[in-house]
């Protein structure tokens, strides 16, 4: 593994720098909850594989988690999170103790009001929630109003209501979300805020450690760190990267009280709705809600005390062999070599705690509590044809000890590390400040501000790759990567251009990990693409209509399984298509990724040396190139280059050219491994 640092304007007589160190300075450090709400604001953390969004609500202060994993799919094949979970402590994080329900009706202080118009219509400013008292509201009037607001009170995510009488929907709620409260809804409508929302606390701050992947949280009563193990945990006596857990410890301060914390579940996926998510759809796909489990509440002589809760793709899973078929794959063909990647993929969590006590199936209550570490598991299983095999299997996780080595589920070795093992492998170091990074600290008459940014962009480059991707399933992704947010109102998991894989973009995160020693992160790229070889040398022979009898042409922009999205292909396409191509002027002759990516392998192969890394890639290199001698097997007999043609480069020349460099240089390059 390659070890190196680089020190230039160092102070004189300082102590040797270390990787951890290094990335510590550019530790993100903020002193309020000024962020939305939506997850904008949230800090990032990551193993490598689990990943979660960190922030406290400026709202209500409740910590906010949506925790994630990179080898979870819906049905649909969307890269989904696993759950999102709401920690109330009592005093809040941000702010100091109310009383939520304190004169909560209207025209009392604590509303503000807007508008004269009557009331029917509910639509809560604070939080996705439904208030079910009020579906009874048939008609305007203050009775209506009271009971929205008795309903508003007993729920202490509701923070704001409006009503509008004229809505012509049969006087029913309707029912929506925003970041941020408005002045007015919009004429005719009126709007109550509760003031008793947590004050601002000049004793808040948050940081996110880099060096060790923590969110730290200190108010005036109590610490609070979120974590997630670094290296895989035990199942059966073995670390299997098919799991994960994150780590909410809570301490009171010296000299402060004990703390109350309410831990909930908030499920968000809806039962057969259309799904918001992807793009390219030949028809409509529709989601599906998780499952929470349910036991028993607790009670004297009972002990489950956990919420548990898993998401099982067993309904409307139609997705791979719709796309396989319109390409010219018939699936029972290839049943038995090419594997559903999404059909009866189950995914799931449980989270738990000493001292905390289940009140319903998706909460948890502690009262009087001096510390607590809420342990949240996740856990992603494929081929589970009962969930009660899902449910079995993540009742034997505990946390990883240190082996001299693992296997994770995909059977490949992975060596128990520490955060140090992994910053000291290199890092760059430009000045010997300690100067803590601030957002909004941008002075630019500071003569050391220009060099200061460089350290912390470098930094915050290479900790989003390492705790996304060091041993990651899939790869980071190009539109949100693991942190997407509900910025746009369509859910935690909307990002836009979809869950397909654009090699442009993809590969991006990944050319500078040979010189930072993160071989195990091109690793966990290379063995994607590795995985997705057959499912493309059998795309390759159909899509060129038996021109191409051996080879992989791997496309610009690619689903999980190696197809074309649905929409790049074609609806109802013939087979063969004209000129093989797919309906995307963009990408249709677009095959270069599969060059670049052999190209990577042999830098793979010349960082490490090891024979085995070559003999395991070179399958790649040898079926991209075997696809480009079959498809342009002209050559020009005075220059000796091949005439390729058709053929384009990134998502230009969509008319295409012959003779491209790019394509020329990289062919006979692999052409000599």
């Amino acid at each position: 593994m390659l070890s190196m640092f680089l020190r230039v304007q160092s102070s004189c007589g300082a102590p040797p720098p270390t990787g951890t160190s290094v990335a510590s300075r550019s530790n993100i450090v903020w002193t309020d909850a000024k962020w939305a709400d939506d997850g904008t604001g949230a800090m990032p953390i990551g193993n490598g594989d689990m990943t979660s969004s960190v922030w406290v609500s400026s709202l209500t202060g409740d910590l906010r988690l949506l925790v994630a994993k990179s080898d979870v799919f819906d049905e649909n094949s969307q890269p989904v999170k696993t759950g999102a979970l709401r920690l109330s402590f009592k005093p809040p994080l941000w702010g100091e103790p109310v009383d939520h329900c304190k004169k909560n009706v209207p025209g009392t202080a604590s509303y503000r009001r807007y508008g004269n118009a009557t009331h029917s219509v509910i639509c809560d400013q604070g939080a996705q929630i439904t208030i079910p008292s009020v579906k009874s509201c048939a008609a305007a009037g203050d009775a209506c109003v009271e009971a929205a607001a008795e309903a508003c009170c007993a729920d202490p995510r509701c923070v704001a209501f409006s009503f509008n009488g004229g809505w012509e929907h049969g006087l029913l709620p309707e029912f929506c979300s925003s970041p941020t409260m408005p002045d007015s809804p919009g004429e005719g409508w009126q709007t109550w805020i509760v003031n008793d929302i947590p004050a601002p606390s000049m004793a808040f701050q948050q940081t996110l450690d880099l060096a060790t992947s923590t969110v730290t949280i200190s108010t005036p009563s109590v610490d609070v760190n979120v974590f997630i193990d670094l290296n895989a945990p035990h199942r059966d006596g073995k670390p299997h990267r098919d799991a994960g857990i994150l780590h909410v410890t809570a301490t009171s301060k010296a000299g402060q009280p004990p703390f109350d914390l309410t831990a909930t579940l908030e499920p968000y996926r809806q039962e057969n709705a259309v799904t918001q998510l992807g793009r390219g759809f030949c028809h409509p796909r529709y989601e599906h809600a998780d499952t929470v489990v349910h036991t028993v509440v607790h009670t004297a002589t009972t002990d489950d005390d956990e919420v548990k809760w898993y998401h099982w793709n067993h309904i409307n899973t139609s997705y791979y062999n719709d796309t396989i078929q319109n390409q010219g794959l018939d699936p029972e063909t290839y049943a038995g070599t090419l594997v559903d990647p999404f059909t009866h993929l189950a995914f799931g969590g449980k989270f738990s705690a000493s001292g905390l006590k289940k009140k319903s199936d998706t909460q948890l209550f502690g009262a009087s509590l001096n510390s607590v570490d809420v342990a949240v598991t996740l856990l992603t299983l494929p081929g589970v044809e009962d969930p009660q095999t899902w449910v079995t299997e993540i009742d034997k996780i505990v946390p990883a000890s240190p082996p001299s080595s693992s296997y994770s589920y995909r059977d490949e070795p992975e060596v128990f590390t520490t955060w140090d093992a992994l910053w000291d492998r290199s890092f760059i170091e430009l000045n010997n400040s300690t100067t803590t990074t601030r957002i909004g600290d941008d002075d630019d008459d500071d003569d050391d501000d220009d060099v200061r940014k460089i350290n912390d962009h470098v930094n915050w480059d290479r900790y989003l790759s390492l705790i996304q991707g060091r041993v990651s399933f899939a790869p980071i992704k190009f539109n949100g990567q693991a942190f997407t947010c509900n910025n746009t109102g369509k859910g935690w998991d909307y990002r836009s251009w979809g869950a397909d894989y654009w090699w442009q973009n993809e590969r991006q995160p990944y050319y500078n990990t040979i010189a930072a020693g993160d071989l195990d992160t091109l690793k966990a790229f290379l063995d994607f693409y590795l995985r997705m070889l057959p499912y493309v040398e059998a795309r390759t022979k159909v899509q060129f209509n038996g021109t191409i009898t051996a080879g992989a042409f791997y496309e610009e922009t690619t689903t999980q399984f190696g197809m074309y999205n649905q929409g790049d292909w074609g609806c109802n396409s013939p087979i063969p298509r004209p000129q093989s191509a797919s309906s995307n002027k963009y990408i249709r002759f677009h095959y270069t990724g599969g060059l670049e990516l052999s190209l990577m392998i042999l830098d793979y192969w010349d960082a490490t040396q090891d024979a085995t890394d070559l003999e395991r890639y070179f399958p790649i290199a040898a079926a991209v190139v075997e696809a480009y001698r079959q498809r342009f097997p002209n050559k020009n007999s005075t220059t000796g280059k091949i005439d390729m043609f058709p053929n384009q480069a990134l998502e230009t020349s969509q008319v295409s050219w012959a003779q491209m460099l790019p394509h020329f240089f990289v062919v006979v390059f692999c052409g000599c491994c």
